[in-house]
């Protein structure tokens, strides 16, 4: 598995404690990690300069998308290189994040099921075994997500209330950030196999409550459909009885 942090492209880091105790967690249970750094885009917009626009501020942040995806297929391209010697199933290969470092593992995906460029890097016909997200989304100039081939299965994590990352699609000036309620739907619709856990009025802590709360639905995950590949469509409601709305 690897694993990209969150905090919105401006910070976070690879080892906090919460986050090892997931890494331990999987490790002990028969997946490895590696926890990666990646530039931050956004945060070397803001040192050189603010004021931007709308318009200028996509454009960087489509650019920042495309830092966070490179850096993700040049770790993936390094394990693919030592999967021999280091006694890794190249077929196995999983691409976790949480909040923005979920944002990356979807658009590195979005990118392999598009044939981007960007994939020259990877061998030839691979792709992720799944991708797991914990609050993520796709963000595109396109009205709409559109995928060229069937993209890897994914497990998708997220709260309605979130205000951070979008839950379902916000679109403005033609450009599209598209959730886990949207992203699920098209796989919905294409037969694709997914599993969205969908957290009623809970906001952005779900981009790291799953590392601690939903570690046996992720290892059922991994297990059902990447060693089983059972083609499986699973739609998760988690509602807390009481719990006022937000």
């Amino acid at each position: 598995m690897i694993y990209m942090f969150g905090g919105g492209f401006v910070g976070g880091q690879r080892d906090g404690y919460w986050q090892e105790e997931y890494f331990r967690y999987m490790a002990a249970n028969g997946v490895d990690v590696y926890s990666i750094d990646y530039r931050l885009g956004v945060k070397k917009v803001g040192e050189h300069g603010g004021g931007m626009s709308e318009i200028d501020f996509g454009v960087a942040f489509l650019k920042t998308l495309d830092m966070a995806v490179e850096d993700l297929f040049d770790v993936t391209a390094f394990i693919l290189e030592k999967a021999d010697g280091w006694n890794i199933d190249q077929h196995l290969i999983l691409a976790c994040g949480s909040s923005a470092g979920a944002v990356s593992v979807l658009h590195g995906e979005y990118a392999i099921a598009n044939g981007s460029p960007r994939t020259s890097i990877l061998p030839d016909g691979f792709n992720y075994a799944a991708v797991i997200a914990f609050a993520g989304a796709v963000f595109a100039t396109d009205e709409g997500l559109s995928f060229q081939k069937e993209p890897c299965p994914v497990m998708l994590f997220h709260g309605d209330a979130d205000s951070n990352v979008p839950y379902g699609e916000v679109k403005e000036f033609g450009a599209g950030f598209y959730g886990s309620q949207y992203i699920s739907g098209k796989y919905y619709e294409n037969g694709w196999p997914y599993w969205f856990w969908d957290v009623s009025d809970a906001a952005h802590e779900i981009a790291t409550r799953p590392m601690s709360e939903n570690r046996q639905e992720i290892l059922s995950f991994i297990e059902k459909f990447v060693l089983k590949n059972q083609p499986l469509q699973i739609h998760s409601r988690e509602s807390t009885i009481g719990k006022p709305v937000m």
